[in-house]
């Protein structure tokens, strides 16, 4: 069955200390009713690179992921048959086991579990020491997967599962305009909006100021107060180096 594949190819990235990548689906064809191919994630998933480097002479820590990598697994679930039948060649061009372990994604578990004591704000050099099995004697917390080599997580993976926490309170919507918009909501029922204008907004007449210009002005009551002891004949703006 489908469930038995999947425990299967669990079995297998940790037996290997390997991932296998999903990149194709096809479903609903009239041969069969799913097919999937999976790729070593240290092989080509097919996708095109847009991004350029902006140093590529420089000298990398770490040997690229990327070694194209043959490895292929083809599988295929038809109607009315329980079994499902796939296609795999296992072959590597590059060391498994733990050596490739520094190579191979924090398991999701492992992320969650890092995760939830992020958001129970917990300091993240505590946790790391937590995984490291040095504090509370917790040293059988990692001891169900065999993939997870709690040496090679560093402080620096965990302030990555940080920062995607922080980015879920601060990036309202996946669009940015969009989240932009509910941001200037958020801060104009707060009391913290001076003024804002998108750069399809007209200019207030007589400011002078450019049709496509963005502006978002922000002050909190605090801000305010600060100001008004203060900074009567200062004004202090925030803006892009060179902008203003």
């Amino acid at each position: 069955s489908w469930v038995e594949f999947q425990k299967w190819r669990a079995t297998e990235e940790r037996k290997y200390c390997i991932e296998l990548l999903l990149v194709t689906t096809f479903l609903g064809l009239p041969e069969y009713k799913r097919q999937c191919r999976y790729v070593c994630s240290r092989g080509s998933t097919g996708g095109v690179k847009t991004y350029e480097k902006l140093h590529p002479k420089w000298n990398r820590k770490r040997e690229r992921k990327r070694t194209d990598c043959k490895c292929v697994l083809t599988v295929k679930e038809y109607p009315e048959v329980a079994t499902v039948l796939g296609s795999y060649s296992s072959e590597h061009n590059h060391p498994t086991g733990n050596a490739n372990l520094p190579y191979v994604q924090i398991p999701k578990e492992t992320r969650e579990y890092i995760a939830g004591l992020l958001r129970q704000k917990i300091d993240p050099t505590h946790i790391l020491a937590i995984i490291h099995g040095g504090v509370y004697d917790q040293d059988d917390l990692f001891e169900h997967d065999e993939t997870v080599n709690a040496e090679l997580i560093k402080l620096r993976d965990i302030r990555r599962i940080e920062k995607e926490i922080e980015a879920e309170s601060v990036r309202l919507h996946p669009d940015d305009g969009e989240s932009t918009l509910k941001w200037v909501k958020i801060l104009h029922a707060k009391g913290h909006l001076l003024g804002f204008k998108s750069r399809t907004d007209p200019p207030p007449r007589g400011s002078d100021l450019p049709p496509d210009l963005f502006l978002l002005m922000i002050q909190t009551e605090w801000q305010r107060r600060m100001f008004a002891n203060y900074g009567e004949a200062l004004m202090c703006i925030d803006a892009t180096h060179n902008v203003s």
